[in-house]
């Protein structure tokens, strides 16, 4: 089977800011259809790597190239959040609508098919009854959905994500996963989320030393390597660091997500019914309380329909108990 065409080509490039580099001699390759996740301790490079592939950062020596078929617009970059975004002031279907602005042209008018599609996508991300909303009004997890609404929109052919998990829960972590999983183009992702990068990516890279190394073993492998060499650090007082204390604290930060020893996939589903849980908790509390409001409005004369409300009270009692004690033994399980 031929190899896919090369998209993005990191040759002998150093990457830095004002002529200090953070990376020296890297040479690096996406091709077409590749999955990949960058790791890494905080401060190794990793969203300067994401920049200089867009082209907005120039290596201080050395080129990256990119195939001509990424034209402008061809590229789709969800960035970690600026304080400009957060501020933005435009209702939610304003900032949706505004994805469509390379398609429109000079068009001053959204047509009604980008506007029901706007409409099908804010309802896909669970976002649809904030449509009205003022952007700067919404959570950090619904600006997340919002941003990564924006860059799907766009239909680029190659999607790079700067911690795309951030501040969003659970429920909505799954979302992006199967709309990652089923992305039909190339994805470059930095995460810090081990079961997002092991479900959605075929390969992960480790930046190390301002090198950058493959690491076919995904996270273990790397885990391994992060907290063999550190060992190494601590045993030999004349040896160089590797990153030190904040790469040993990216590696366990990992590993912690997973310390449960269940399977990331285990981990997952668990996380999901725990969440749902507390959904199901929380309705069976409301409707405690509208019984026990009913029981107020009882004749306290009707005997019967005062034991009838009783026994109502107590079954969903029953049933609040029962869904916190699963959630109590499945909190502890997986030691949240």
């Amino acid at each position: 089977m031929s190899e896919q065409k090369v998209l993005i080509d990191c040759r002998d490039a150093a990457l830095g800011y004002e002529g200090r580099p953070i990376w020296e001699h890297l040479t690096f390759q996406v091709r077409r259809g590749d999955y990949l996740c960058i790791v890494g301790d905080n401060g190794s490079g990793k969203s300067t790597l994401l920049k200089s592939m867009l082209g907005l950062l120039r290596p201080l020596s050395g080129e990256i190239r990119l195939d001509e078929s990424l034209r402008r617009g061809a590229i789709g970059y969800l960035p970690q959040q600026t304080r400009a975004q957060k501020d933005f002031p435009a209702t939610v279907s304003e900032v949706v609508l505004s994805g469509f602005l390379s398609a429109r042209g000079w068009k001053f008018f959204y047509t009604p098919a980008q506007k029901s599609q706007a409409l099908q996508h804010m309802g896909k991300l669970g976002i649809l009854e904030l449509k009205d909303k003022c952007y700067r009004e919404l959570s950090g997890g619904q600006k997340r959905r919002l941003q990564l609404l924006l860059v799907l929109l766009e239909e680029p052919n190659v999607l790079i994500l700067d911690e795309p998990g951030n501040d969003m829960d659970t429920d909505m972590l799954a979302v992006m996963e199967d709309l990652l999983d089923a992305w039909p183009g190339t994805l470059v992702m930095v995460s810090h989320d081990r079961y997002l990068m092991e479900r959605v990516t075929d390969n992960q890279y480790a930046l190390i030393d301002g090198h950058i190394r493959h690491m076919p073993g995904g996270v273990d492998e790397y885990l391994r390597f992060i907290e063999g060499r550190s060992s190494a650090v601590s045993s030999d007082p004349h040896a160089k660091g590797v990153g030190g204390t904040a790469a040993s604290a990216s590696a366990l930060k990992l590993k912690a997500q997973n310390a449960s020893g269940l399977s990331n996939a285990e981990l997952h589903k668990a996380r999901k019914e725990l969440s749902s849980l507390e959904r199901r908790i929380a309705t069976q509390e409301r409707k405690l309380a509208e019984a026990r409001q009913a029981m107020t409005e009882v004749d306290v004369t009707d005997y019967v329909a005062l034991e009838k409300q009783q026994q109502a009270i107590a079954a969903i009692q029953d049933e609040k108990d029962g869904l916190e004690m699963e959630w109590l033994e499945l909190s502890e399980k997986i030691g949240e």
